[in-house]
């Protein structure tokens, strides 16, 4: 909700300014910080949530659900200082939804001391977003290796006779 999001922005803000002696804090460590600075808020209303959550997942709500959670992911990313404006603003939102869906739903269900379990599975989720990259950029230089599925269709085509049909056309 927008209540929600003002006051995790006023949290981090709070928070920001408790750390103002110390060394200007990084994109993830701020997006961690807003995603626990904000479960932090709502721990009394774990079950409201729940229940919030349920109406929201219903096909009909759809509409609703991705906009509350994209308000939330651009407010967490704008509190960090983000200031892409090319392709890189719609995935940072997008795997950051991904991370903060899956922390909230760790969190409803989360019973350790201090939710030190749901902050540990949040560090393990920025984790393997941090590690994306590299893996694209394996994964790019495998592929790149491969040869084109058109240049092979292209010469396995010259190799057809001309007029050539198949039996039974």
């Amino acid at each position: 909700s927008r209540r929600a999001d003002a006051r995790m922005l006023a949290a981090l803000e709070a928070e920001g300014r408790k750390d103002m002696g110390q060394e200007h804090r990084g994109m993830t460590a701020t997006v961690r910080a807003a995603i626990r600075l904000r479960l932090e808020a709502n721990t009394g209303e774990r079950e409201a949530i729940r229940r919030a959550l349920a109406v929201l997942a219903r096909p009909q709500h759809a509409p609703l659900a991705a906009r509350l959670l994209y308000r939330t992911v651009d407010a967490v990313w704008y509190a960090a200082g983000d200031k892409a404006t090319d392709f890189n603003f719609y995935t940072k939102r997008g795997l950051l939804a991904a991370v903060y869906s899956a922390t909230v739903v760790y969190w409803l269900d989360d019973r350790s001391e201090g939710c030190a379990e749901t902050w540990t599975f949040l560090d393990r989720r920025l984790a393997d977003v941090l590690r994306l990259p590299k893996a694209m950029a394996r994964a790019e230089r495998l592929i790149g290796g491969l040869p084109s599925p058109f240049s092979i269709l292209r010469k396995a085509r010259s190799r057809v006779p001309a007029g050539f049909r198949p039996p039974g056309r």
